[in-house]
């Protein structure tokens, strides 16, 4: 009996440990760098796109697994029946669309800060939903989940958000798979590809200051 209740407690310790680390390491993406550099520069951001992208590159892209909600977005069964180079093209149009999608707020941030409140692993410490709380000076605080994803090097990234209930995955996966079975790949690929082609067209001409012609987005 007090073997059995002494590796209770050290399973519980062992996983409250793994919950503070990565509420520590969310804590420092999305308190210290995230809320601190789009508090200080914002202004700036919204004149030049370029260092937006930047600060994206540094702080969303490279904490964010895109094959992984590709996979969720088309189903396993989808994403096993493509090629190794379809699944690059098509993780790539979505971090392109999610990259978007950043651009696109960028006009409605009005001094939010961003906390984490809570967080809830799964038994097998495989994934994790993390939950943010998004305080605005002006509007009434949001509640957001990130859905975490732990990675062969035991990276916690992300592959999904969650908003009143309804996470982007499921509310975009049944499109992104009817559309396959409609256009098939390169369907699906040309309209998410288009889509991300016209916004950023005038942010991709090569004589303004803008987001470098020669880096994704718009390479």
């Amino acid at each position: 009996m007090l073997i059995h209740t002494w590796s209770i407690a050290q399973v519980d310790s062992a996983h409250s440990t793994l919950e503070n680390e990565i509420i520590d390491s969310y804590e420092s993406l999305l308190v210290k760098r995230v809320t601190s550099d789009l508090l200080a520069n914002h202004k700036i951001y919204l004149e030049f796109p370029n260092k937006y992208w930047n600060f994206l590159e540094g702080t969303f892209i490279d904490n964010w697994d895109f094959d992984a909600t590709t996979r969720a977005l088309i189903g396993g069964d989808i994403f096993n029946s493509l090629s190794n180079l379809q699944v690059k093209e098509l993780s790539r149009v979505l971090e392109i669309t999610l990259i978007r999608y950043a651009f696109e707020s960028l006009s409605l941030y009005s001094e939010q800060r961003l906390n984490v409140i809570d967080i809830k692993v799964n038994e097998q410490q495989t994934l994790a939903w993390l939950k943010i709380n998004m305080d605005s000076p002006r509007f009434p605080d949001i509640h957001l989940d990130l859905l975490l994803n732990r990675s062969d090097d035991y990276t916690w990234k992300g592959v999904d958000f969650r908003f009143k209930g309804i996470t982007y995955v499921n509310l975009k996966k049944n499109s992104y798979r009817q559309d396959f079975e409609d256009l098939e790949f390169q369907g699906l690929l040309s309209k998410l590809q288009n889509k991300n082609k016209v916004f950023f067209e005038k942010l991709c001409q090569s004589e303004t200051n803008y987001i470098d012609p020669q880096k994704p987005p718009c390479l």
